[in-house]
C-alpha cells in the first residue's frame, strides 16, 4: 500500500490504520499537513492519499511526479467507493473535466 505521510515508505499512516475509518472514503491532499487542517473538522472519518505536492506544468510538476499512480491504483485495489478532491486552488493550472474509466 502507498505511503500517505511519508515519501518512500510502504505503510499506512496511523490514522489510516485505523480500523474505525471508513475505507470507502479517499480524501485527496497535497500536503500530509493539509490532514491536520481536515482532522482538526472531526467530521471526516475516511482515510487519506497524500499527493506530496500539486500540479505546476510552468515547473515541470506533473502526475509523474505526484503520487498519482498510487492514487489510481488505491482506487482499484481497495474499494474506494468515494473521492474528494481537498487540494488548494491555484492559478497554475486550468481545471479540466476528467473521466474515470469505468464511470
Amino acid at each position: 500500500m502507498p505511503a500517505l505521510l511519508q515519501r518512500g515508505r510502504g505503510d499506512l499512516c496511523t490514522i489510516c490504520n485505523d480500523p474505525r475509518r471508513d475505507a470507502t472514503i479517499l480524501c485527496v491532499v497535497e500536503d500530509p499537513r493539509d490532514i491536520v487542517a481536515v482532522e482538526k473538522t472531526q467530521e471526516f472519518r475516511g482515510r487519506y492519499h497524500v499527493l506530496h505536492g500539486s500540479l505546476n506544468p510552468i515547473e515541470g510538476v506533473g502526475p509523474d511526479q505526484l503520487r498519482v499512480r498510487e492514487l489510481l491504483a488505491r482506487l482499484e485495489g481497495e474499494g474506494v467507493t468515494e473521492v474528494i478532491l481537498c487540494t488548494n486552488p491555484t492559478s497554475r493550472v486550468r481545471p479540466r473535466r476528467c473521466i474515470w474509466p469505468g464511470s
